[in-house]
């Protein structure tokens, strides 16, 4: 281990004893840019642990206000497989409401999925269902909606360490907007965190928000 990060962890470790009233947007960049660079073994410390749960709690307070100022036009905003999205969220332990939507919505449209029941292009297999190939990558079109659903769940569950697709759930469990694309940003999944991001602000300032594209 380098001395860098040696002196890095010294110095997060400090960090992690402060408190709300310490807090400033020095320190918090300071912790995240820790978790950019630290290894998966350091990520495992009981220290680190630690540091993780205050910084998400504390992005989570900072990133929590823009659900109470969304666009009246975002909110009223609904889309046919709304169903589809609910049951997804309820399959990762995650609830509806008027963010955790926008993000399913700013999701979709940056995924731009059109295969059957798969708004978000897994290729997932399910057990006793026969699939097609949607495209030559074999993203599958799915019989049924709650064959998508299904499959969508466990890409989400079956990745979380070996494709980073921890954030993006816990994104949508915690309704944390940051969190969430970063998940996008840093995973395997392959939708622009970027592009997704961008349709979801334009959501909550209710510019440019056309339904979200339907299964077909």
């Amino acid at each position: 281990m380098n001395k860098k990060l040696i002196k890095e962890i010294s110095r997060i470790k400090e960090l992690s004893k402060i408190n709300e009233e310490k807090l400033n947007e020095d320190v918090i960049s300071d912790i995240k840019h820790f978790f950019e660079i630290a290894s998966d073994e350091i990520k495992q410390s009981d220290i680190v642990k630690k540091l993780k749960e205050f910084y998400d709690k504390i992005t989570l307070d900072s990133d929590t206000s823009d659900s109470e100022v969304v666009d009246e036009k975002s909110t009223n905003l609904t889309s046919n497989d709304d169903e589809m999205y609910k049951k997804i969220l309820e399959g990762i332990g995650a609830e509806w409401n008027t963010k955790t939507k926008l993000l399913m919505y700013s999701w979709r449209r940056a995924e731009s999925g059109t295969c059957k029941n798969n708004p978000f292009n897994t290729k997932q297999k399910v057990s006793n269902t026969v699939t097609t190939c949607c495209n030559k990558e074999c993203v599958k079109n799915y019989p049924t909606v709650d064959a998508g659903v299904k499959a969508t769940i466990d890409t989400l569950i079956n990745g979380k360490e070996m494709y980073n697709y921890d954030d993006i759930i816990e994104g949508l469990k915690t309704s944390n907007s940051n969190l969430f694309f970063n998940g996008l940003k840093n995973s395997s999944w392959g939708t622009s965190g970027e592009l997704a991001e961008k349709i979801y602000n334009d959501y909550v300032e209710g510019v440019g928000v056309p339904p979200t594209p339907i299964s077909k």
